[in-house]
């Protein structure tokens, strides 16, 4: 039907055509739809070819940015919940590092204060090297017999478990 309204009654491309809808565009004859005026002629008839062709190419190419401009469309919306609308950077993704970012400054905080740390530990005695005394040594044996001991008193205690 729509190759029908393509062409008019004398065998032409009829005037009320649309060239931009592409079912228009598809309905077109690839060559001069009268065999008698290809004959006559044949220049028209190559330029009505090589028009359609053209045509047809520049139709298929916006049919592709028509998708693609969908595609991206998508995208966009998919994509919009990330934005920021203040400008600051602040919103769905604000503690990726980036330079200069929050992150990045904590984290050099955090340096300074290991470097101070450790340079603080680093001044303090070492009790082993200078060989400690007896006295400060914890002799663990006596200490797990002692809660050992306190743990049986409190259960044998009479009035925390009464009979």
């Amino acid at each position: 039907a729509a190759a029908d309204e393509a062409v008019d009654a004398r065998g032409g491309v009829a005037r009320e055509l649309d060239l931009v809808e592409d079912s228009a565009i598809d309905a077109l004859p690839d060559s001069w739809p009268s065999d008698r005026d290809v004959d006559s002629y044949p220049m028209e008839a190559k330029r009505y070819a090589e028009t359609v062709a053209r045509l047809t190419q520049l139709s298929e190419q916006r049919k592709a940015l028509r998708q693609r401009v969908d595609k991206l469309r998508r995208l966009k919306a998919t994509v919009e919940p990330l934005r920021t609308t203040d400008g600051t950077g602040a919103g769905v993704q604000e503690n990726l590092v980036t330079r200069n970012g929050p992150l990045e400054k904590e984290l050099e905080r955090m340096r300074v204060l290991l470097a101070r740390v450790a340079g603080r530990v680093g001044e303090l005695p070492d009790e082993a090297a200078s060989g400690a005394s007896e006295d400060a040594k914890v002799n663990l044996d006596t200490l797990c017999a002692a809660r050992k001991r306190n743990v049986d008193e409190f259960l044998a205690d009479p009035r925390v478990f009464p009979s």
